[in-house]
């Protein structure tokens, strides 16, 4: 049903690097986050999988951060065997050499996002607008509060697709574009209340780094389907409980 919807199909039309990137993500969450246990066989496949994923984008630099979290609280910190706790070291130690190669190899780049990221407008807004504040006449802490949140908002919006059309894009082809949109939102808030720790971690920091730059609800779709997956149950769960409220008002 995923594959089916406006977004994901445009992207295997739409030949990039965001496609093979997806599935490099894929990858990657069948190698680490769904993994019970960490073998030496498994972290020396990740280790090329990130390392092929930087090779691919800019971001998927927040696989690398992710990674570098997860095996200092999981393989590290919270391990008790001696050995194993020996041999997250040793694979943290080689997480952290890639990462700093490939960060001071973006860094010209990141330096880039950043400069361009203050000319995307935010339905109708630039970020400066919203940093100065949207309601100048409301107390000026409270105006800045709201418009910070409402920047953060939107973004998340424009990542999720719920925009408007960056050019002169027919309405009916922009709802329709809108249509995953509806599902995966929900699924993002969803996830961030009800998943696993590990998957809410994962999505923390594959999304934030996006945040402080152009967002583009392409640079999401590597974890398109997550999305989906928790969208699917958020919707369901609130059938459920809606039939529920149904029954006992009859």
């Amino acid at each position: 049903m995923f594959a089916i919807l406006p977004t994901p199909f445009w992207y295997m039309l739409n030949v990039s690097t965001d496609l093979p990137l997806a599935i490099i993500v894929g990858a990657f969450w069948l190698f680490w986050v769904e993994a019970r246990q960490q073998s030496p066989w498994r972290m020396a496949g990740v280790a090329v999988i990130v390392v092929i994923a930087g090779l691919s984008r800019p971001n998927a630099m927040s696989l690398l951060l992710f990674l570098w979290v997860d095996v200092l609280i999981w393989e590290v910190a919270l391990k008790e065997q001696r050995q194993a706790r020996r041999r997250g070291l040793l694979f943290f130690a080689l997480i952290t050499i890639i990462a700093i190669l490939f960060a001071m190899f973006y860094l010209p780049y990141l330096q880039w996002v950043l400069h361009q990221s203050g000319s995307a407008s935010y339905f109708g807004r630039l970020p400066a607008q919203y940093f100065r504040g949207l309601w100048p006449d409301l107390p000026e802490l409270l105006n800045l509060g709201l418009s910070w949140l409402s920047l953060v908002a939107a973004k998340v919006l424009y990542l999720m697709g719920l925009r408007l059309s960056f050019g002169n894009t027919a309405t009916p082809l922009v709802a329709l574009r809108v249509i995953p949109g509806m599902i995966m939102l929900p699924g993002l808030i969803w996830l961030i209340f009800r998943a696993d720790l590990r998957v809410r971690f994962f999505t923390f920091f594959f999304l934030v780094p996006i945040l402080f730059g152009i967002s583009q609800d392409r640079y999401v779709f590597p974890i398109q389907p997550v999305l989906f997956y928790y969208g699917i149950k958020g919707w369901r769960e609130f059938a459920f409980f809606f039939k529920k409220i149904r029954y006992r008002s009859t």
